[in-house]
């Protein structure tokens, strides 16, 4: 092109290149950062404050059977599975830095990641399949949101 061919880009803006991370990655990213440092935080939590004369307090407190019962499953849960899900989502974390830094392998590890964290609980207790349904309903929008930017992540 000449000088005097007209063009409609604005020579003062900063136009997006090949490896710039998108907006709506960006937030995925925060987001997915924000939930796995709570959940850290509360199975952390968990982990080093709940004792056996903590649980009978809660126990004692409960107004009936049916509530202590699912006082009882809750933590019996928790106890099995506690030291896993730590351990998922501190991977959930690196695999997302990867995502941050453009790697499609991030994305897939993010997949495997949080697969294993729906499935844990259900290693350790029966379920119905609206259980299912019901606890993989964030994870499964989050992975498709993420699906959706796979196609911005180098290989």
């Amino acid at each position: 092109m000449n000088e005097n061919t007209p063009t409609f880009e604005d020579p003062n803006m900063d136009y997006p290149t090949l490896n710039q991370r998108p907006q709506f990655l960006k937030v995925l990213c925060i987001l997915s950062w924000i939930n796995a440092g709570f959940q850290l935080f509360f199975l952390t939590l968990y982990k080093l404050m709940v004792n056996e004369d903590m649980k009978e307090m809660i126990y004692s407190m409960s107004p009936d059977d049916t509530t202590k019962e699912i006082y009882q499953k809750t933590f019996n849960l928790l106890d099995k599975t506690s030291i896993y899900l730590l351990l998922l989502y501190l991977a959930s974390i690196g695999v997302v830095y990867l995502m941050w830094t453009m790697k499609k392998a991030g994305y897939y590890g993010y997949l495997g990641a949080h697969i294993l964290i729906l499935l844990v609980p259900f290693f350790e207790q029966q379920f119905t399949i609206t259980d299912f349904l019901s606890s993989s309903i964030f994870s499964v929008v989050f992975m498709v949101m993420y699906g959706l930017n796979a196609k911005h992540l180098n290989a």
